[in-house]
């Protein structure tokens, strides 16, 4: 070993330990996190304000959206100063226009850490109603229409409350999506009668929605509410809420949220998905699909994926 090798010059040494250690110095670089989004549903044609929740946003520029047709514009406490670059406050004016894709779509922050992570925005054809006040009593229960969504968050130790009216010979049928969302949150939801007696439950498995459904023998005043299933909430647990009624006796309900996500079948083969009991709809015109009503596990019929097979 020369001298030369025992005594290199610091700047040499420093760049030798970059060269060999990069992973940590690029995880000791800060970076713009997206934790949540206000509201993660909007409706096609509106305007509202977004407000994102994350770290180091504090000196956001905008956002970018990855579909067409979605305008964003900064919002400020303070008018800039001349000469001073504008920071947005973590709010933002959204113009979602008519022509724009329903569906699901991106939503990244931008500021002097770089671009952020990801956070999921639906684009309905419905109205969105969010709300952000106290409904964890039947006394303050939410009034719920088949033309709006609902957007809301669970809440540690709470469930909310709606309310929704049926007439006789109709049927309800309720959903309520979260994963496909980027919540943290697993709903469930029931729905009771007029007796407070409990008529359907439901729970969500993956991206399946949960749903609940009950066709009413006569005019009645339901109500439905929804939890976490570990009974945990806040900003990272929000969930859509859509509620419909057959239009008529020989129609079924459908709703927007059943679009959200399909689940896929390709990786079901030889297993089992549990499943509430309304959900074998979704399944409608499969091959090879059993379902029984009677058992809580969706599967695949091996019999008749064999005859498939030697087809």
């Amino acid at each position: 070993m020369t001298f030369a090798m025992l005594f290199r010059p610091p700047a040499l040494s420093l760049a030798l330990c970059v060269c060999l250690c990069p992973s940590s110095v690029r995880a000791q670089l800060p970076s713009l996190e997206l934790v949540s989004l206000s509201q993660s549903a909007a409706q096609i044609g509106s305007t509202f304000e977004l407000t994102i929740a994350g770290s180091r946003t504090d000196e956001l520029q905008t956002l970018v959206v990855s579909t067409a047709g979605v305008a964003v514009e900064p919002l400020f406490d303070t008018i800039p100063t001349a000469g001073d670059a504008p920071i947005a406050n973590g709010r933002f004016k959204m113009q979602i226009a008519a022509s724009a894709q329903p569906g699901l779509c991106e939503v990244r922050a931008r500021g002097r850490f770089g671009l952020s992570n990801p956070r999921r925005l639906w684009l309905t054809h419905k109205a969105v109603k969010v709300v952000a006040s106290d409904h964890s009593h039947a006394a303050t229960a939410i009034e719920l229409s088949s033309d709006t969504i609902v957007v809301a968050q669970c809440q540690p130790q709470q469930r909310n409350y709606y309310n929704y009216h049926l007439e006789a010979g109709q049927t309800l049928r309720a959903a309520v999506a979260a994963q496909p969302l980027d919540s943290r949150s697993v709903p469930v939801i029931v729905l009771y009668g007029n007796d407070q007696k409990e008529l359907d439950r439901g729970r969500a498995v993956g991206a399946w929605p949960a749903v609940v459904e009950h066709q009413a023998i006569e005019p009645c005043e339901l109500t439905v509410v929804v939890y976490d299933a570990i009974y945990q909430g806040g900003n990272e647990y929000g969930y859509a809420l859509e509620c419909a009624h057959n239009p008529s006796a020989t129609q079924s309900p459908e709703l927007e949220i059943d679009t959200l996500a399909p689940p896929q079948l390709s990786a079901l083969a030889g297993d089992s998905l549990p499943i509430g009991k309304s959900l074998p709809q979704h399944f409608a015109g499969v091959v090879g699909l059993a379902v029984d009503l009677d058992s809580p596990f969706l599967s695949l019929d091996s019999e008749a994926t064999a005859d498939r097979e030697t087809a």
